[in-house]
């Protein structure tokens, strides 16, 4: 027997909703955020203050969000870049509903956050590296 779940948590209206892959993206990041505080607090040494931890977060959420969906329109649909409408939203990349993301793009996202906030906090890209990839099975859990 095949099972019909609904992809939603809450759903407002329509295709608008709560899902619980949003759900368990941002569940994810609260993890990752109280875990790197507490890999914070035991290293020392590491270059980075307390009050990083959620610039460096949040940017990594921005970045895998962003990161993913721009993956999946290179890697699997790139018609959506070329794709565009009268109604919102205007543009194929925009339109969530239609299509999906990328774990390979949210990765990519993700390595270059790493650059840009080593650069711009002075932490070691290296130990930004690491806890990025101590987080990651969060996302899995």
């Amino acid at each position: 027997m095949l099972h019909d779940f609904s992809p939603y948590l809450w759903r407002i209206q329509g295709d608008f909703g709560v899902q619980w892959n949003g759900l368990a993206f941002v569940l994810a990041f609260v993890q990752s955020y109280f875990f790197i505080l507490w890999m914070n607090s035991k290293q020392v040494g590491t270059g980075m203050k307390k009050d990083l931890v959620g610039g460096f977060v949040t940017d990594c959420a921005v970045g895998a969000f962003v990161g993913s969906r721009l993956g999946y329109c290179v890697f699997y649909n790139p018609e959506l870049f070329f794709q565009f409408k009268n109604s919102p939203p205007f543009w194929g990349v925009l339109a969530l509903q239609e299509g999906g993301q990328s774990a390979f793009g949210a990765i990519i996202g993700i390595v270059v956050v790493c650059f840009w906030f080593a650069g711009r906090a002075g932490v070691t890209r290296l130990y930004l590296f690491d806890l990025a990839g101590l987080c990651l099975p969060l996302s899995f859990l």
